[in-house]
């Protein structure tokens, strides 16, 4: 890992929720033709949130998820099971609830910048350091006690979203020239 001048603290020491979404078989989800859609991992391996493709759960299941499972503008979704790795931020709160391949990582804001973790969980899957944490056996996984001593560098606040905004920037640039090759 590159050398920081930052203090290194755990990810549960700067966040104030982190768990993982419905689990729809073990708990008999009813889905349904419309409703809430309730997202998975493959709805975010591009790095951005597509809610094309998604199934639905009805009223009942809405009443009795809603509260735990629907992110926050600000959260960070993490996919911990199959494909490890990928990571989007909560631009905007819409009505969806998350499912079991994805893992909510809420920031306290006065400590961590969305955008920060998710460029530093980006980093940590570019250099392959989720799978020395593997459990399970056919299925990739990450459990919440794994996620939760990862090791962060953190910077103040402002250098946190000037950190990001240079990573967006050059990212953006990235997408960009893909788009003309």
């Amino acid at each position: 890992m590159i050398k920081s001048r930052y203090k290194k603290v755990t990810l549960k020491e700067i966040v104030s929720d982190m768990h993982q979404g419905i689990n729809t078989a073990a708990d008999k989800v009813d889905y349904a033709s419309s409703g809430i859609p309730i997202i998975q991992s493959r709805n975010f391996t591009s790095g951005v949130l597509d809610l094309d493709e998604t199934k639905f759960i009805g009223i009942e299941d809405e009443k009795k998820y809603g509260e735990k499972y629907k992110p926050r503008k600000g959260d960070v979704l993490f996919s911990n099971i199959g494909t490890v790795g990928k990571s989007v931020v909560i631009e905007v709160e819409k009505d969806f609830l998350f499912a079991w391949n994805v893992f909510l990582i809420r920031p306290k804001s006065a400590h961590l910048y969305s955008r920060y973790l998710q460029n530093y969980l980006n980093y940590l899957l570019g250099i392959n350091f989720y799978e020395r944490w593997f459990t399970g056996g056919t299925v990739k996984f990450l459990n919440k006690k794994t996620i939760a001593e990862f090791e962060i560098p953190l910077p103040p606040l402002a250098e946190q979203q000037r950190i990001a905004a240079i990573l967006d920037a050059a990212d953006s640039l990235r997408q960009k020239d893909q788009q003309l090759v």
